[in-house]
């Protein structure tokens, strides 16, 4: 009988001088001394227990920019009351040293007391959409400036193989099949080298080739797939215009019923889509910056351009929940032996797949590292 008695008291010690003990921030993005932040960025604060929100108000934080001053701003939660995001009214000022300050008084519901905060990140030098406008155009030929949302209507379709199909959409021909498993594929054509034979297409055909559903698009279109929630998905391709880069999810009807894009001042890259139980959607963004290379290597160019990657957790609303960057955690070196370091435009990670572990992680497949990488989503200091 008085073993138990022990362990219960013991553990009701623990508890106890848990709730007395004050905790500390366990994710933030921008990460501490981060530089190449874009001048949207919001800022991300997580603890392990839930916040009381009334004592955000009683709590000293500031935003100060070398440059732009003092920032005013708000506060979203997240609906677990783990995570806040504060957003500046102003946007940043390219160049500039910007520093969080957050003083005693914010407390879990628990009663524990978060630890001061303050640390600095570094905006970017200049603005690079035209960095990665000039990147795809070298690495694709497919420049498109679509720029309507997709055709909530469903075409006409007759199932002739030889009549009634549109001339500008290009029936698949099988020329050879086994007994496949999957009894839909889903294709996107795209005009590539400048063909003029077809059109941007979505379109769903059964093993045969037989479409069964097609739908005429206004840009290049990737990634057209069925999510875990039986919901479609696709985006939009349209490297002439990164900022209207998207991916649109469609119901059973192929009604569009909803938009992802990317937050902070990034564009979305359509290499992957991945929806989370919560609701919101994790999301690539490539993120292209001015690299002095002769300073990271022998011989590397001065006026580099190297290829970053972002991922990013958001809402329907461009709400940014979570944000990894590779400049917090690669080095540019550590590309493959076939990535040329010396050149003037370096992809150096290529992130191409994302994919939740059992445990809850997050897995990224980069395609220039050869690498799976693995990432605590909850805890990212």
């Amino acid at each position: 009988m008085s073993k138990p008695a022990l362990i219960t008291a013991t553990f009701c010690l623990i508890f106890l001088t848990s709730l007395g003990q004050s905790q500390k921030f366990i994710y933030t993005s921008p990460q501490p001394d981060a530089k190449y932040i874009n001048p949207e960025q919001n800022i991300i604060l997580r603890t392990a227990y839930p916040l009381d929100k009334a004592s955000l108000k009683k709590t000293p934080l500031s935003i100060e920019g070398t440059i732009s001053g003092i920032h005013s701003y708000n506060i979203l939660w997240s609906e677990d009351l783990k995570t806040f995001i504060i957003r500046p009214d102003e946007h940043f000022y390219y160049g500039e040293k910007v520093t969080i300050n957050i003083g005693r008084g914010l407390n879990t519901s628990q009663g524990n007391t978060i630890e001061n905060l303050s640390f600095s990140f570094t905006i970017k030098p200049q603005d690079n959409l035209p960095l990665l406008k000039a990147f795809y155009q070298e690495n694709y030929n497919d420049l498109d400036s679509g720029l309507t949302l997709p055709n909530a209507h469903l075409p006409l379709i007759n199932f002739s193989r030889d009549n009634y199909y549109p001339t500008d959409y290009q029936v698949p021909h099988m020329i050879h099949f086994d007994d496949l498993d999957d009894d839909h594929y889903f294709f996107t054509f795209n005009p590539r080298g400048g063909s003029s034979d077809y059109s941007d297409y979505l379109s769903i055909n059964d093993k045969f080739g037989i479409p069964l559903f097609f739908r005429k698009t206004k840009s290049n279109n990737l990634n057209f797939h069925v999510m875990p929630s039986g919901w479609l998905a696709y985006a939009r391709n349209d490297y002439a215009n990164p900022k209207n880069e998207k991916y649109f999810i469609l119901d059973s009807a192929f009604v569009c019923i909803d938009s992802v894009a990317a937050g902070n001042g990034y564009n979305l890259d359509a290499h992957d889509l991945l929806c989370l139980e919560n609701g919101h959607y994790l999301i690539l963004s490539y993120d292209p910056q001015p690299v002095d290379m002769s300073e990271v290597i022998i011989g590397g160019n001065p006026n580099a351009t190297v290829i970053g990657l972002v991922i990013q957790e958001v809402d329907n609303e461009e709400n940014v929940y979570f944000q990894w960057r590779s400049w917090d955690h690669f080095q540019i070196t550590d590309a493959t032996d076939d990535i040329d370091l010396l050149a003037s435009n370096i992809d150096y990670v290529h992130g191409n797949a994302l994919e939740l572990d059992m445990d809850g992680n997050l897995l990224l497949s980069s395609r220039h590292l050869d690498e799976i990488t693995k990432i605590d989503i909850e805890q990212e200091i």
